[in-house]
């Protein structure tokens, strides 16, 4: 008998058993990756809305001395946040703790960061540096020693232009 070229049953079975154990290897890696770009996607967002968050405190000024809690509405399902406010050991500075909640898969994650935002107050038009180097002008408009644009002592914004000075 002559041997016809081609395969036995044999090899193509060893064929086909190392294809799957190699396709199995390469979608349990896909599938490995696609989890950890979820949960890229997942601190990247929570660190945005961390932000956004803290934007929120600071726009209020400085915060009062209690805890908080919500979600991020329906944009972002899932994402919760928790506020605790305290007094730190700086004085007229207060430490926000924020935590940002999520679930990803069966465990929960978290990101937790302390912040701190301190008591800038109105700045009175005492004529003195203020700590930034503009000492007043003693005028009464608020706008330093500088002249010109600024916010008057009454809240209000002042828009002439700065007086010409000889130099």
């Amino acid at each position: 008998m002559s041997r016809r070229g081609g395969f036995t049953l044999l090899e193509v079975m060893v064929a086909i058993a190392i294809m799957a154990t190699v396709m199995v290897a390469l979608l349990q890696n896909h599938a490995f990756s696609i989890s950890l770009s979820e949960s890229a996607r997942n601190q990247t967002l929570a660190a945005q809305l961390a932000r956004l968050k803290i934007t929120d405190i600071e726009l209020l000024g400085y915060p009062p001395l209690e805890d908080d809690e919500g979600d991020f509405g329906e944009l972002f399902p899932g994402f919760t946040w928790r506020v605790e406010v305290d007094e730190s050991f700086f004085p007229d500075v207060r430490e926000v703790h924020l935590l940002i909640l999520w679930q990803e898969g069966p465990s929960p994650r978290e990101l937790d960061l302390l912040y701190f935002i301190a008591d800038t107050g109105p700045f009175p038009n005492d004529g003195q540096d203020k700590g930034l180097g503009i000492p007043d002008d003693d005028d009464g408009d608020g706008d330093g020693a500088f002249g010109g644009g600024g916010i008057n002592d009454a809240g209000t914004p002042v828009s002439e232009a700065p007086p010409e000075r000889a130099l």
